[in-house]
Formats: structure tokens, sequence, C-alpha cells
């Protein structure tokens, strides 16, 4: 059987033993499985069995039974097993392909770029919308402390990158003026 017939045989018993690993209950929520269970890691064995039938290569040592040969087994060692099979697997066959658990990084990181991407958009909605703001109030204004601290304001807003940035430059522009906040409150509502 040449290698990629073995790849081509290997696939559908390597994905089933991914979906078992993430479906497998973390270790917080259910640190054991129990006897009446035993499907659960019987699975992986018959399995096991399989891939040393199409491999020639004796997966054995990845078998997972409770310590003794009956009771509970621990939710770490079931997933400890099945991981480290996963990826000797990964490893002798699939080596050209992105690693089975590469890809949940890749997932928070792009998840996070989004959410920040998404928080800049609103953040740069809030600065036009306030500049819109000062630019419709800065004309009926008539005392010079309320227009130096709107003139000020507008003059500081294309540097303003974050939320707490723009709650600092008012509250120490509206210092820096003498305004109190019910004033400023005024001012930019």
């Amino acid at each position: 059987m040449t290698d990629a017939e073995k790849k081509q045989k290997l696939r559908p018993f390597y994905s089933e033993l991914q979906g078992y690993l993430s479906q497998a209950p973390t270790i917080k929520e259910k640190p054991y499985l129990y006897d009446e269970e035993a499907d659960e890691w019987g699975q992986v064995n018959a399995i096991i069995d399989q891939l040393n039938n199409i491999t020639g290569i004796n997966y054995d040592r990845f078998k997972i039974s409770p310590p003794g040969g009956s009771g509970n087994l621990s939710m770490s060692l079931y997933r400890t097993r099945l991981g480290g099979l996963i990826s000797n697997i990964h490893g002798e066959f699939f080596s050209d392909e992105q690693a089975p658990f590469s890809g949940m990084p890749n997932t928070v990181i792009t998840h996070n770029l989004s959410q920040q991407q998404s928080q800049q958009q609103t953040m740069t909605v809030t600065l036009f919308e306030l500049r819109d703001k000062i630019d419709e109030r800065l004309p009926k204004v008539t005392d010079e402390k309320e227009k130096t601290f709107l003139t000020k304001m507008k003059d500081q807003l294309p540097t303003i990158t974050s939320v707490v940035q723009l709650i600092q430059t008012i509250l120490t522009l509206a210092h820096q003026t003498g305004l109190d906040p019910n004033t400023v409150s005024q001012l930019l509502a």
C-alpha cells in the first residue's frame, strides 16, 4: 500500500479521533468516565486496532482503559492519550497539513482582531459625531471659556484612539479652561 493510499484510509479515523477529543468534556466539567461509559474509550481502542492494521505500526500504547482494568477512568488520561495519538498520526502521515490543534489559536486571534476592528470603527464614528456636535455648537457659544474648550477639544479629536483617552482629554480640557462638569456635559450633549 502506498503512502497516499494509507493516508486516504487513515483520514476518516484521524478525523473521528479529532471529533472525539473536541467533544470530550473538560477535566473541570467531568473529572472521570465511569465503567458504564466504557464505550467512550472502547471506540478509541477499536480505532487503534484499525490503525494498527492499516499502517503496520503498533499504536497500542495509546489504548485507553482504567488503571487496574476496571473502575473509573480519569478524563485527564482519556484526553492525554487521545491528543497524543492524534498528534502522532499527524506527525507520521499528515505533517504536510496544518496541525489539528493549531487552528484554535488562529480562530481566537481572528475573533479578537475582528472585535478590535469593530471597536475602532465605533470609536471613529463616535469621534466624528463629537466633531460634528462641536461644529454645530461653536458658532452659537458666546462664553469665551466654552469656546476655548470646544476649539481645543476639536483640535485634540484626531489624536484620540480610545474611550479612556477621550474621557481624559475632556476632563483635562475642562480643568484647563475652568469649566465645571455640568457645563461640559451640556456643551457635548
